[in-house]
């Protein structure tokens, strides 16, 4: 294992604190909004792993580790979006919901034919990858997911549909 660096150290120190998160929200009342925020925070428990043990070089490989990480890094978008249109209580975009876990499922798919990472390995503590024909496709949908997110809280919040303070 490499030595321990800022690079190790914060997506360690995510992956506890969206551990503790997690923690919490399972002792906590369960009603939709807490499932969906669940769902995001396993995501993203997912990702900071990944993200963390790739940096270690831990067995059986960086690149494998990285397509873990890729993991968390698809879902989350779309599993975002999802918690946004539960919270804001959006039923009218069920067809963009579906979409992007359709796409998703594409994703992850061909995150572990090295069409989105192609490879990924460690030389002397630095990371090296070569990112896949898929990776910028995957990037854009993230973004576009994203975006749909935030705009569905913005608009939300300035037609006073939910209060500020519920987000």
């Amino acid at each position: 294992m490499q030595g321990f660096s800022y690079l190790i150290l914060i997506p360690f120190i995510c992956f506890v604190c969206y551990c503790i998160l997690l923690v919490i929200l399972l002792g906590s009342r369960k009603n939709k909004i807490a499932r969906y925020y669940t769902f995001y925070v396993v995501a993203m428990i997912i990702w900071s792993l990944g993200s963390f043990v790739m940096k270690t070089n831990f067995p059986p490989s960086t690149l494998f580790w990285n397509r873990i990480l890729c993991l968390g890094l698809i879902m989350m978008p779309v599993i975002f979006y999802h918690f946004t249109l539960v919270l804001t209580e959006t039923n009218d975009q069920m067809n963009k919901l579906i979409f992007g876990y359709l796409c998703a499922v594409f994703f992850l798919f061909f995150n572990f034919t090295g069409l989105i990472m192609k490879e990924a390995y460690i030389i002397d503590n630095n990371f090296y990858y070569t990112l896949g024909p898929l990776a910028p496709v995957m990037a854009v949908w993230s973004l576009c997911y994203l975006i749909l997110s935030f705009t569905n809280i913005l608009n939300k919040v300035k037609s006073k549909q939910i209060p500020f303070r519920r987000v």
